[in-house]
Order: structure tokens, then C-alpha cells, then sequence
């Protein structure tokens, strides 16, 4: 259950592990046993919403799960009734995917967009603001760094060329249900406000559509209610949200 996360531990300094569970079934004396014989200095667990019988559990083995955030998701079906959605694309915005040498322009959109953007990251002193910011721009610039056949990039461009925001997707399939997920997102602050993010989304989701692509899947902190607003606005509804904590088992009571 628990896995190793190389990225996090290199920026970080610290052999850093994650556990996620995805429903109440968690067979808590196997964890409780990865636990007791695992190396980590800091464990990221994310729990559905309101279990709290692995954080209990984590207090009576002596630990003090520190509650970091939660992630809330939306979704929205791409099937026969999308094209009930409304396409408010701006005119003057061009939406595709990104080319190879669109690097520098998401890296600088991720820069200047998520230097104050608070996550789960925020809540360990163990984490400065510099690496975290450094994290979310190398996770931006990976899409095209390091492609797959899963994941992709869409970028929006102004008329004059400019890319001014960027959304990195991953496409997957489960149960036969094909799925799009934007992962990481952002727009230029200052073409925020314009509607080029709505219009982004309504790009994805008809390209999706298009491609045979059943429904969309989108996240962020609860805190960040402008963007679900634009979510619900373009027919996303909230399904599912996890609790985020933070571990360090090495600190017992």
C-alpha cells in the first residue's frame, strides 16, 4: 500500500512514501505492518472524505497524522447529452495541443501562477517554498519533457502567438469507461478573467468527446472555489474528495 515517491524525495530531501485509498474497505493490519518495518521519513496518505478509521488507527500506533488539505472531484459525462454543454470559446483564443518547444511558456505560466497557490505541501515545515514551487513547474514541463502515450498537453494562444495557459491531461480507461483527467492547470494571471479558461475546457472536452472519450475528470484544494465555479458552469459535478495527511514515522508519541 504504501509506495515510494522518487520525485518528492529528491526535491525534498527525504525518502518520502504515499498510500491512497479509494473506498472504506482498508485492510488496516497490513498497513499498520508496512508501516512498522518501512524506511520513510514522511508519508503523504490520502483517505475518501471522512474515514477516519486510518487516522484513528495512525493515533493509536502512536503516530500524529497532521491533516494537510482536501481534494475534491469533478466530473463530467462526454456522452450523448454533451452536446448540451455550451461552447464559450473566446474568439480571438486558439486551443490545441501544445508543440514541443511551448516548454518554456508552460514552465513560465506554472511560475507565475502557482508561487501563492496553496496545497497539501504547505502544511509540513519540512517543505520550502522554493521546492514546491520548483515541483509544480518541472510536473508542468513533464508533460512535454517526458511524454506519453497517456498523457498531453492543450495550450491556449493568444492572437498574437503567446501561449497563455496550459492544461496537462492523462487519458485512461477503467471498466471499459474511457477517461480524460486534467491533472495540472493554469492561466496567465493576467488573462485571467477573460473567459479563456472556461473556453479551454469546452475545447477539451468536445476534443475528448470527438475522440470518443466518455467523461472528464478534474481536481483541486476545497478551498478554491473560483475555478469550481467555472467547473460547475460548464455542466462538472462534485462526485467524490479525499482527506490529505501528513506522516512522519519517525516521531512517535
Amino acid at each position: 500500500m504504501l509506495k515510494y515517491s522518487p520525485l518528492e524525495s529528491e526535491r525534498f530531501g527525504l525518502r518520502i512514501g504515499r498510500a491512497t485509498f479509494n473506498n472504506a474497505a482498508v485492510d488496516l493490519p497490513a498497513f499498520r505492518e508496512e508501516l512498522s518495518t518501512s524506511s520513510y521519513d514522511f508519508i503523504v496518505v490520502r483517505v475518501p472524505a471522512g474515514l477516519h478509521d486510518v487516522v484513528q488507527d495512525l493515533r493509536v500506533q502512536g503516530l500524529e497524522p497532521v491533516h494537510a488539505d482536501t481534494l475534491v472531484y469533478y466530473e463530467r459525462d462526454l456522452g450523448n447529452d454533451f452536446s448540451n454543454v455550451n461552447h464559450d470559446e473566446p474568439t480571438q483564443v486558439r486551443y490545441g495541443l501544445a508543440e514541443p518547444d511551448d516548454i518554456d511558456a508552460v514552465s513560465a505560466i506554472a511560475a507565475a501562477s502557482f508561487s501563492d497557490y496553496r496545497s497539501h505541501y504547505h502544511a509540513a515545515p519540512e517543505f520550502g517554498h522554493s521546492d514546491i514551487l520548483a515541483g509544480y513547474i518541472e510536473w508542468a514541463a513533464g508533460f512535454l519533457i517526458r511524454p506519453t502515450p497517456e498523457s498531453s498537453t492543450y495550450v491556449a494562444r493568444a492572437p498574437s502567438g503567446e501561449v497563455v495557459g496550459f492544461y496537462g491531461c492523462i487519458t485512461g480507461e477503467e471498466d471499459g469507461v474511457r477517461s480524460i483527467e486534467i491533472v495540472l492547470n493554469a492561466i496567465l494571471p493576467g488573462h485571467q478573467g477573460a473567459g479563456v479558461y472556461r473556453g479551454g475546457l469546452s475545447s477539451i472536452m468536445r476534443d475528448a468527446s470527438d475522440r470518443g472519450v466518455d467523461r472528464l475528470l478534474i481536481s483541486t484544494q476545497v478551498w478554491n472555489y473560483r475555478v469550481q465555479k467555472a467547473w460547475a458552469a460548464c455542466g462538472l459535478r462534485l462526485f467524490r474528495a479525499y482527506d490529505t495527511y501528513h506522516v512522519r514515522p519517525m516521531i512517535r508519541r
